[in-house]
Parts: structure tokens; sequence; C-alpha cells
């Protein structure tokens, strides 16, 4: 049986992956109980009027959470859709670990700082825009969400800012 060097290569770089992944040994997801469910609501992008739909739930044996993000942008016949896949799983002393993927095909770090009522992801990895996305409880079945990309000199300029609902929990 011939094994050529482009399989060896990608079954070293699947292992590796995993390996970094088991590496970090994921807990159950509890941390972040308060966010799940699916959210709805509207707010603006880039100061364009848009509809967000977050969907939080457990993934992989409760081991990671799963957000998926649908962001429409602007009105018929002109919306733009913009989606985006996050995976969480608990880090060390109140972080969060993650990885981000989006219909831009960008794929992205997560380092997520966990509050009380907020979890503040930035994302990038130096070689890409970096950016904060702040998802903040607001009571039971509020949230806001603020999305920031940091300057050239450091600053946080806010890109987008929305207000959703869930529907209440039983």
């Amino acid at each position: 049986m011939k094994f050529n060097a482009l399989g060896a290569a990608c079954a070293a770089s699947l292992l590796a992956f995993a390996n970094a992944l088991c590496a970090q040994e994921p807990t159950p997801s509890q941390p972040l109980e308060q966010w799940l469910g699916e959210w709805h609501g509207t707010g603006t992008t880039s100061g364009v009027p848009a509809r967000l739909t977050l969907q939080w739930e457990r993934a992989l044996g409760g081991r990671f959470v799963r957000l998926t993000l649908l962001n429409e942008i602007g009105n018929e016949p002109a919306r733009q859709r913009f989606e985006g896949l996050a995976m969480y799983w608990p880090g060390a002393a109140g972080r969060m670990n993650g990885r981000w993927f989006d219909s831009q095909g960008a794929m992205h770090l997560l380092d997520g700082a966990l509050e009380a009522t907020a979890l503040i992801a930035e994302w990038g990895d130096g070689t890409a825009p970096r950016g904060r996305s702040t998802y903040r409880l607001i009571g039971a079945n509020s949230m806001e969400v603020i999305d920031e990309i940091r300057r050239k000199d450091g600053s946080w300029s806010e890109f987008g800012r929305f207000r959703l609902e869930r529907p209440p929990r039983a």
C-alpha cells in the first residue's frame, strides 16, 4: 500500500489539531448556561438597520457551547446575510476559549472573559483585524450585543449594536 507525502501531511495536521483540542481538556459547558436558547432582535451593523438571530446550545456531549449567528443587514432587495459559528469551552479562571468561522471565510481564535452577566470575546490573532464582541444579559430574557473593531491606535470602534429577546424559558 502506498502512502503519499500529502496524505501524511494531512494526517499529521489533523492529529496535531486534535491533540491541541484535547490538551485543553474542555469540561461541561455550564458557565454559559444563562445564554442558552434562541435570541432575536434588531439593531445596526455599520449604521445600517439589521436583524440578528443567535442560537446558543450545548454541543458534543455538553463539552462545548455552539453559537450560531445570522445577521440580516439592510432591507430587501439589497439585504445582505452574514452567518457565523463559534464553539466555546471553559478555560482557566473565568475565561472561555473558542474558535469562530463565518460566511466571509474568516476563522478566528476567541479569547473570552466571563463576567456575571457578560461574555466579552476578543477575536483575531494579530494577522487580521482584532475585534471584540460583548454579549451582555439584561434580565433573564434580554441581551445586548456590541461588536467592535480595534483601531491602529488601540482604541475600540463600535460597528454593531443589537437588543435581543428570547422567549421565557420553562
